[in-house]
């Protein structure tokens, strides 16, 4: 699905979880700035939580990817994985101009 306005973050989770993006509540639409805070509410029922990785940290496999894009936007959300572009939901494909957050999706309870 190609994303819509700050659709990207919804379009990424729903990529990472095999999901359809309509499946995935638009967390920036319905929640603005603390749309972290939401992500992590919804992913919690289903032992999900998001991790914040530092910038610096290379991770081998998919992860989530935030930074300024060369269309002009400041925010935009991509899947890297083995620290190539993998997955951006604008149509475009460009990816990211730099990295400024990265963030993993990980189980809460590995027992479960």
């Amino acid at each position: 699905m190609n994303e819509k306005s700050d659709d990207c973050a919804r379009c990424c989770i729903a990529e990472l979880m095999g999901l359809n993006p309509m499946a995935v509540p638009h967390f920036v639409a319905e929640h603005g700035g603390q749309w972290r805070t939401a992500l992590s509410d919804w992913l919690r029922p289903r032992n999900l939580g998001l991790l914040n990785v530092p910038r610096d940290i290379y991770w081998p496999g998919k992860i989530l990817v935030c930074g300024p894009t060369k269309r002009g936007k400041d925010h935009h959300m991509v899947i890297f994985h083995n620290g190539t572009l993998f997955y951006d939901p604008h149509p475009s494909g460009v990816g990211l101009t730099r990295i400024e957050k990265q963030y993993l999706l990980v189980p809460l309870d590995l027992a479960l």
